[in-house]
């Protein structure tokens, strides 16, 4: 379920800055640089993991241009998001038996004080 995870930070990060500029590209880009910030956080650097973390990089950037397609033309266009989103939740959870356990600074954070 780290894929997930991965997934729904990237676009609610993405989602945040796309709100809070006009430009196109720094929301396209927050997408994957958060992705794998996350991931060194979580010590999700395995073989499995990285292709979780890929999908979920190159999801959140699909994810950014038909959001921003969609607000611009409306109308039926304002489908192809979720049917992303949900499309991309499934993969994730079908491979989600590739990825590892949680390590990392986020391990520690999780295990609270000792």
């Amino acid at each position: 379920m780290s894929g997930v995870a991965v997934f729904l930070i990237a676009i609610g990060c993405a989602d945040g800055l796309r709100r809070l500029t006009r430009h196109r590209w720094p929301p396209v880009v927050s997408g994957p640089v958060v992705a794998v910030i996350t991931a060194a956080m979580c010590g999700l650097w395995h073989l499995g993991d990285l292709i979780l973390v890929g999908i979920a990089a190159a999801a959140s950037v699909v994810w950014e241009l038909s959001c921003t397609r969609a607000e611009r033309v409306g109308g039926r266009r304002q489908v192809a998001p979720l049917v992303l989103f949900g499309g991309v939740l499934t993969v994730l959870i079908l491979l989600s038996g590739l990825g590892s356990p949680v390590a990392g600074p986020v391990k520690a954070w999780l295990g609270g004080p000792r």
